[in-house]
């Protein structure tokens, strides 16, 4: 396409969107402006009816709230259930006040106290302005047959005191001759007394108020209003009955409303066709106005047609416009377009006409802008040319030193696969150091192991030769004096004393034997404790602070001569998945360590904190005791090693301790200690 075309199609295409862009800015803005005025003067009217509503309704329960206050300051409850002719007593008392209430309710003049017929009959008292001439009268009494009747039509009564609640109905005719003409609502509240319902007291609206207003509620053409319940049922609608469902109103659009209003006590809810404007009023229903779309926006149409005729001709014109002008334009630019293909071709000595150059215009100016690159264009070839002819000399040196740069690589080359080739015998000679050092730890882990079986060895037969040294001796001596006691008796020497000596000392040896036997058997279960790889666990699940207090608890019993307080640091809710005895076999252990060597006095601290992290148990054993040294720090997990000989000790426990936490658990302990500053364990047990 020729750029005479392309400027003509340019200002047509510009006229066009501009024309489109500005008017539908135009349009856009006039619905805003028409929307928002609009939404202004419904939400105005809205807000105008639902404040007048709320007034009335809010001073309906306020005069209820009225007369339960003075049924709260004058009923004698005692008295009402005692006595069977106190509530005729009282109803005299209730109807001037009642009157009173009724009066100044200038929405309905109807106000109403019933009493529960159960209690000594039917007892109400209601006065209403039936007449609508300002006064108000009471009405008849109702007979006890009035409560036996339908329930449904009397929701007034039966659903506060049913419910226990406060209630607004929804529009209902009188039940009685006097009102049967007349539309309610009624605001009705229960009088509960210990828990029971005594009275309802209720006030009532003359709802054909609220309906006529609703109904002369008129925006624009078509444009209504109508009155929903809490739950979003017809109440006033200018076609619809009463209790009508309104999803014919907003068809497809029906639950996205009832969501809307649920959620929120005013606001704005738009169809396709319609938008409405909904406020709640003080007793839950809900005032909607509805405006057809098509009547908002009936002016802001009608301009839009204006404004597509108006775009229509602004093309035209432009299209005109833009052809005249390209023409006047294009005729010199084609000239010179020929001298600048000529110039493409490599004709650098043909020049652009003289009557071009010396144009004062912008042609004039694109002339000698093209006149002086063609100059420049002619005069940098030459350049180029000259140029390529030392590029040429220089790539040819280049050339020869890249040749000497990559035979000087390829030497370089050999060298590393050297260098790689010793890093290589290298690496073999550390990992064969390495298979070395490894051997020679496992040499010395089981020199250590046969060192400690020795050492262990050693103190199992010291720890059992005295128990059984014991045991020797008492025997012999047995066997002694069964054999003294059998020579006297066949000498005929035995005395009733001699008997006696022999009861006395045969009790006191099977003493000393069974002592003695009973520590052979806590050495050996001792023992056995130390081979972990063969003891079965039985993992459950359970609480762990509850576990360790039950643990100190038992261990309080056993230790009484001791005053030792005990500081369980613990989350009460954390369960674990483990042996429960083997953990109970470390705390144990460690807390009698402490007992037996750590309080020389008898007194002092033992803390345990415990913490569940990943998949591990952590335990921190402190106590605030004598310490160790740093001699008995290295030996104490050394089997049958002790330093206290106040107690008969094994020297077992902490040996035992190591290996359930080491071997069953797989787990780690570190301890801590100094003189006078206490010890510390601190363990990780593997789940």
């Amino acid at each position: 396409m020729k750029y005479k075309n392309k400027i003509i199609f340019t200002v047509i295409t510009i006229s066009i969107i501009s024309s489109i862009f500005i008017g539908v800015f135009f349009v856009t803005q006039s619905k805003k402006i028409v929307y928002k005025n609009s939404y202004a003067r419904i939400e105005s009217v809205s807000e105008k009816y639902v404040a007048d509503f709320n007034s009335n309704l809010k001073t309906v329960e306020l005069l209820v709230k009225e007369l339960n206050q003075l049924m709260v300051l004058n009923l004698n409850v005692n008295k009402m259930y005692s006595d069977k002719k106190y509530l005729d007593e009282f109803e005299k008392f209730l109807v001037p006040n009642v009157q009173i209430i009724a009066q100044e309710l200038s929405v309905s003049h109807s106000t109403y106290a019933f009493f529960d017929p159960n209690i000594s009959g039917p007892h109400d008292v209601w006065f209403a302005d039936l007449n609508n001439d300002g006064e108000v009268e009471r009405q008849e009494k109702f007979p006890l047959s009035y409560y036996d009747g339908d329930v449904v039509s009397k929701a007034w009564y039966y659903i506060p005191y049913n419910t226990k609640k406060a209630k607004w109905s929804d529009p209902y005719i009188g039940t009685v001759e006097a009102d049967k003409d007349i539309l309610y609502i009624s605001y009705t509240a229960p009088f509960i007394v210990n828990g029971k319902v005594v009275a309802v007291l209720g006030s009532d609206y003359y709802f054909n108020d609220i309906k006529n207003k609703i109904s002369s509620i008129k925006i624009y053409n078509t444009g209504n209003a109508m009155l929903l319940n809490k739950d979003n049922k017809v109440i006033v609608h200018s076609t619809l009955k009463i209790g009508s469902d309104v999803k014919s109103i907003f068809k497809d659009d029906y639950s996205a409303f009832i969501d809307s209003v649920k959620l929120n006590k005013s606001g704005v809810f738009e169809t396709k066709d319609n938008i409405f404007v909904y406020n709640t009023l003080v007793n839950g229903w809900k005032l909607v106005i509805k405006v057809p779309r098509v009547e908002m926006f009936e002016g802001i149409n009608k301009l839009i047609k204006i404004a597509v005729l108006i775009i229509l001709f602004s093309i035209i014109i432009a299209g005109f416009s833009g052809y005249i002008f390209s023409k006047r334009i294009f005729k010199p630019i084609e000239k010179i377009i020929f001298k600048v293909k000529k110039i493409e071709e490599g004709n650098y000595d043909d020049g652009v006409d003289l009557k071009f150059l010396n144009m004062k215009d912008e042609i004039g100016s694109l002339a000698n802008s093209i006149e002086k690159m063609r100059i420049r264009q002619k005069i940098s070839f030459e350049k180029i040319r000259s140029h390529n002819n030392d590029l040429e000399n220089k790539v040819d040196e280049r050339t020869r030193e890249l040749i000497k740069t990559n035979e000087y690589l390829e030497v370089s080359l050999g060298q590393l696969e050297e260098q790689q080739a010793e890093l290589m015998m290298s690496n073999d000679q550390l990992e064969s150091a390495l298979e070395a050092e490894k051997n020679t730890k496992l040499q010395l882990a089981e020199s250590e192991k046969i060192a400690s079986l020795g050492y262990l060895v050693s103190g199992v037969a010291h720890e059992i030769n005295t128990p059984v040294g014991n045991c020797i001796t008492m025997a012999s001596y047995i066997e002694k004096e069964v054999s003294d006691l059998v020579n006297m008796l066949n000498s005929s020497k035995l005395k009733k004393k001699h008997l006696e000596d022999f009861t006395t000392n045969m009790n006191d040896s099977a003493a000393l034997l069974s002592r003695n036997l009973l520590i052979l058997k806590n050495l050996i279960n001792k023992f056995k404790e130390l081979a972990v790889e063969k003891i079965e666990t039985n993992n459950i699940s359970y609480n762990v602070e509850e576990y360790l207090n039950s643990i100190v608890a038992s261990i309080k019993r056993d230790e009484k001569n001791t005053n030792i307080n005990f500081h369980i640091l613990c989350d009460k809710d954390l369960h674990i998945y483990s042996d429960p005895i083997k953990l109970s076999q470390i705390i144990k252990n460690l807390i009698f360590n402490s007992i037996q060597h750590a309080f020389p006095n008898n007194e002092g601290i033992i803390s345990i904190e415990v913490e569940k992290e990943y998949d591990s148990l952590l335990i921190e054993f402190s106590d605030d005791g004598i310490g160790m040294n740093k001699e008995e720090l290295k030996n104490i997990f050394t089997p049958f090693y002790s330093v206290n000989t106040k107690f008969t000790s094994s020297g077992l426990g902490l040996n035992v301790v190591h290996n359930i936490i080491t071997g069953i658990f797989h787990g780690e302990i570190k301890v801590e200690s100094e003189i006078n500053l206490g010890t510390s364990f601190k363990i990780v047990l593997k789940l």
